[in-house]
């Protein structure tokens, strides 16, 4: 390596720590409140659909706010959005600070609120993550994020549940929610020191459409509708089902700490190396372990069945996710024509994503509106999702996944 490359290593390599640092105060305010805000819109509320339609209405919100985020980052920087994005989740929590036991009056501007901030925020950080990165340390850094995210998770939603059981309800709500507006405040200090990456061609739709006339694109794009499908109404629809059946915000925190310590684990493990002749196996493996936790779920709800679910889950995530991340970003910086398209791609991601989070959840909004109990409904659910959730595999087969 020649001296130019080493200064241009160096810069990537501080750049891809700060932005790491942007990350981790982002996650631990999500990981302190992102599961009880649910639990909270539920209290208030004692009714799913409420929860639904807040989520429903943030998933709309995002694909716009995602798109208006990639025409600001062409503009003006594509950190921009992640300032915007950190602000709107600051927002997001001082109105539920506000509003208190009539927040879910406003589920649906409250959703529009967040799924806007999300829009911004994750644009620019998946822009930024394919910048500040290269092939020689991707499977460093998700290794290094996923650790990280799971050891704010791990200690985020302990902390948590012991305030809400510690002190009065409101007031435990309270703290935890004002402290996730502390650390989106540091996010965004952290954020205003990265470097400004500035792209003055023009948002190109024409790119967008044309990429999808590649096979190994079109297959990830499917991959990324099943997995966002089955995740994303999992992800909040699982912690109020753990809820109802424990009536303990202390409980849940301690199941979220069982779940995030397997994946600390796993995730260093799996960050810190990855045979390329191994990568699609890990793959299968870690897609198959964690279909098997939800038909347990099926197949029973106790406190036996979740505990296994959290513990097979917590394995089985990071084996799926660090080589999927890793060939997510490999196939963007293959089609991006070196960086001039990378929004583009980034954005069609997004919509794929989106089509996939936003018919699941819209088909529960339904299947709840026409009178079906909660716990019917998920239990008609989850083998469909499990159905759904293993596709990837099939289409991923034809993607080169050993690079």
């Amino acid at each position: 390596m020649n001296q130019h490359e080493q200064q241009i290593s160096g810069k990537l390599m501080k750049a891809s720590r700060m932005l790491l640092a942007v990350k981790a105060f982002n996650t631990g305010a999500s990981a302190l409140s992102g599961i009880f805000v649910n639990v909270y819109l539920f209290k208030v509320s004692e009714n799913l659909l409420q929860v639904l339609s807040f989520h429903l209405a943030s998933f709309c919100a995002w694909v716009p706010a995602f798109i208006g985020a990639a025409w600001l980052g062409k503009k003006a920087g594509r950190t921009i959005g992640l300032l915007l994005g950190n602000g709107g989740f600051l927002c997001f929590y001082l109105c539920i600070l506000v509003l208190g036991q009539v927040s879910a009056a406003y589920s649906i501007p409250l959703g529009i609120l967040f799924g806007v901030s999300s829009g911004l925020y994750w644009m620019s950080v998946n822009t930024l993550v394919v910048d500040f990165t290269s092939k020689t340390n991707r499977d460093w850094f998700n290794g290094v994020n996923g650790m990280i995210s799971s050891l704010t998770q791990l200690v985020g939603p302990l902390i948590a549940g012991w305030l809400i059981v510690g002190l009065q309800s409101g007031l435990g709500y309270g703290i935890i929610f004002t402290l996730s507006v502390i650390l989106y405040g540091f996010s965004i200090l952290f954020g205003l020191k990265l470097p400004i990456v500035k792209d003055s061609s023009p948002f190109s739709w024409p790119a967008l459409l044309s990429v999808h006339k590649h096979r190994s694109w079109r297959a990830m794009s499917y991959s990324f509708a099943a997995l966002h499908f089955r995740d994303d109404v999992l992800a909040f629809v699982l912690w109020l089902l753990m809820y109802t059946v424990t009536r303990s915000e202390g409980v849940m925190g301690n199941f979220a700490f069982l779940l995030t310590l397997c994946s600390v684990i796993f995730y260093y493990r799996m960050g810190r190396s990855i045979g390329s002749q191994a990568k699609y196996r890990i793959m299968v493996i870690g897609t198959t372990g964690f279909s098997a936790s939800l038909m347990l779920l099926w197949w029973n709800i106790s406190p036996y069945t979740l505990t296994a679910y959290t513990i097979l889950a917590g394995i089985c995530v990071p084996l799926f996710q660090v080589p999927f991340n890793t060939t997510l970003m490999n196939s963007i910086e293959s089609f991006d024509d070196g960086g001039k398209y990378r929004m583009e791609l980034i954005v069609a991601r997004e919509i794929a994503i989106s089509i996939g989070r936003i018919v699941s959840a819209a088909g529960m909004v339904i299947v709840l509106s026409a009178g079906v109990s909660p716990e019917a409904a998920l239990k008609g659910y989850i083998p469909f999702l499990v159905i759904v959730g293993m596709l990837p595999l099939v289409w991923l087969l034809g993607v080169r996944v050993r690079e």
